[in-house]
């Protein structure tokens, strides 16, 4: 798995993201860092505050801002991982095709 780092402008740590890109499938995860510090109710007590805006906190959601020399590494990612999955694709098309049963003629008569 590769992975790139990406800062965001205003350099915090919580606004990191990751992301990994499979070699063998050209697969792209997006890795966003989440506080779970408290209890798994408390969570879901806070998301409910948080989704019928009761709380105006705003630390657990939060947004990068991608940094302008970084556009064209993001951009550069996505598109050797899309030419990884299509070569994966020809690849398995390939396969398929291989195992496929061939048709023999038989001659009667």
């Amino acid at each position: 798995m590769e992975q790139y780092y990406f800062e965001c402008q205003c350099s915090d740590y919580n606004h990191l993201i990751r992301f990994n890109m499979s070699e063998l499938d050209g697969d792209v995860y997006v890795d966003v860092r989440l506080n779970h510090y408290e209890r798994w109710y408390k969570r879901i007590w806070i998301a409910l505050k948080y989704v019928f805006k009761k709380d105006h906190s705003y630390g657990h959601y939060d947004i990068t801002l991608l940094r302008e020399e970084d556009f064209h590494r993001l951009h550069d990612l996505l598109d050797r991982g899309k030419l990884l999955q299509k070569q994966c694709q020809d690849k398995r098309a390939a396969e398929w095709a291989l195992k496929q049963p061939t048709e023999k003629l038989v001659l009667k008569g």
